[in-house]
Formats: structure tokens, sequence, C-alpha cells
């Protein structure tokens, strides 16, 4: 993985579409995940699943995250998405703690089955010749802390890299990422390790890369709204984001969304960003709440530009 800055954009579910992962790829993200998308959704050429698998920027570094459970359906929805994205990386979700996704036996549920794990891997390695990484979290509780023995069961099977997110499925997104975790996996793993929780900064990004040594470095929802943290640590400094540049990202965010989704599901996908790309600026809260009864883009970018210029 022969990166520039190594610096990766992780997957959320709503957030990493295609447009959100372009505005982060100008601001410096070397290579961005999709939103993790159903194998069983692609084996059925289902419409909403084959419009998450657009992309239509021709994104070069566009990593592809499936989730699902079944051994053969996996490999049938990975040979499709080679075939026709052709992703610089195929991306298995272990991690994720929805339960409408974890009572499926998807996402961080794989977690308590390493014997499904090594079957879906070495299923994979064997049939695609794309780079396949998987994406983990520390374990299902405080209690059975086992992403050490997944990340050798994945470094055997010779995958590409090693995604972890050392928070627990029952943690979710609270309490702290232990980046010992991350220690722990590099010191025993001989292939790359994407670090990744709680990199909100340009400093959050030293400490982690002195504590952990891992080889990239996964940033998520620290993005949302400030896609400009790729730029801070790309240029090693913090990056002071101007109202106008502000501006000019959200337009571009929200007439792409549109262009994308179409007016109605344009705005209202925008609007998983807003408070986002407003926080911290004062009385940004009453400018938000009129902004999400809105739905014509025009009229919520001309009060955007009104809110910033004053």
């Amino acid at each position: 993985m022969k990166l520039k800055n190594k610096l990766i954009l992780a997957p959320m579910a709503g957030i990493t579409d295609q447009v959100f992962r372009q505005i982060c790829i100008e601001q410096g993200a070397d290579v961005v995940y999709s939103e993790m998308i159903n194998i069983t959704g692609i084996n059925h050429l289902n419409k909403k699943t084959m419009f998450m698998l657009k992309n239509d920027y021709n994104q070069k570094y566009l990593a592809i995250q499936l989730f699902g459970s079944n051994v053969e359906e996996f490999v049938i929805a990975a040979k499709y998405v080679e075939k026709h994205i052709k992703p610089y990386i195929i991306d298995i979700n272990m991690g994720c703690p929805v339960p409408k996704v974890v009572n499926t036996g998807a996402g961080s549920a794989l977690m308590k089955k390493p014997e499904l794990i090594v079957k879906i891997i070495n299923a994979l390695i064997k049939e695609i010749k794309t780079p396949l990484t998987i994406k983990i979290r520390s374990g299902w509780d405080d209690n059975s802390i086992n992403c050490l023995e997944i990340a050798k069961i994945a470094a055997k099977s010779n995958i590409a890299a090693i995604f972890i997110h050392p928070r627990t499925k029952k943690q979710g997104y609270t309490g702290n990422a232990d980046w010992n975790l991350i220690t722990e996996i590099k010191k025993n793993v001989n292939i790359p390790v994407i670090a990744n929780g709680d990199i909100k900064s340009y400093d959050d990004y030293l400490k982690i890369k002195k504590i952990t040594k891992a080889d990239c470095f996964g940033i998520g929802r620290a993005a949302i709204g400030n896609p400009w943290i790729f730029k801070e640590i790309k240029t090693k400094n913090k990056y002071v984001v101007s109202n106008s540049e502000r501006y000019e990202v959200m337009a571009k965010h929200l007439n792409e969304n549109v262009k994308l989704y179409g007016d109605k599901i344009g705005v209202f996908n925008f609007r998983l960003h807003l408070s986002s790309y407003l926080k911290g600026f004062k009385n940004s809260r009453n400018l938000i709440k009129e902004l999400y009864v809105l739905s014509d883009k025009n009229e919520i970018l001309r009060l955007i530009k009104e809110f910033l210029n004053e």
C-alpha cells in the first residue's frame, strides 16, 4: 500500500457515500472506504445497493466494504464488485455494532466466530485478485477481547492489511479507543495495520503514530463536517478554515448531493453533515433548526452564506 500520506477515510454507514468521499480526497485522504454494502443486496442486484456501488468520480483509491455472514454469498458479491467496480481494496466489515446488522450474524458478530472468519477470508483470497482487508473491533465486550487472535488469523491468510478500531461492540462509539491494542497487533503481525479511533486532530495523529507504530491511519467521525482534518495532518499544522472555504465546500457537498440523489434525498443526506460543518459557530443552533425544515437548496445555501459572512 504505497500511500503518500497514509491517511484513510474510514467507512461510515450513511456518511461515506461517493460525494463525501470525493470531498475528503480533495482535502488529502489517500484511500476512501465506502459505507458498508450488503452482500445479499449485491447478489440480488438490488437497486438501492447497486446505487451505493456507483463511482461516478472514478475514485482510484476506493475501498468497497462488504458485510454479511455467508461464505458463498461473500464470494459471489466480491467477484461482482471486482469485475464491475474494480476497487483498490475490498474490505470485510467485522466491526459494525448496530443491532440490525449484528442480529444477522454480520458486522462485529463475526468476531465471535473465528472459524467462520477463516472460511470467509480463505474463500475470498482464493477467488479474487483485489487486495483484501478486514475491519475489526477489539472484541464483543470487555470479557472477550480477541482482536489479536483475529489479527493473527487474518495475517496467516495473507490479507493486505488489518483495519482496527479498538472499541468493543458493547462500547459502540462511547468511551475511549484503546490504542495499546493496536500496538499489540502491530507487534505480532507481519502485514500493514491501519489504526482507527479517536484521531480528531494533528496532535492525535502524532500520538497514535508514536504509540502504535501503525502503517496507516483511518479517520472516521472526526471528518464529518471537518474534511480539512486530512489537510491539517498532511500539512503538519493546525489548519484554520476560512469562512469562504467552508461555504465553498458546503455548497459543493449540497450541489453534488442534489445532482446525485435528486432534490429531496440530496438535501436530506446533506443534513447529516450540516450541524458538524457549523459546529462551534455562535448562534448556529438557530440557523440549523431553520435549515432543517427547508427543502430548496438555493435557499439553504443563501442562508448559510449570509450566516458565514456575518
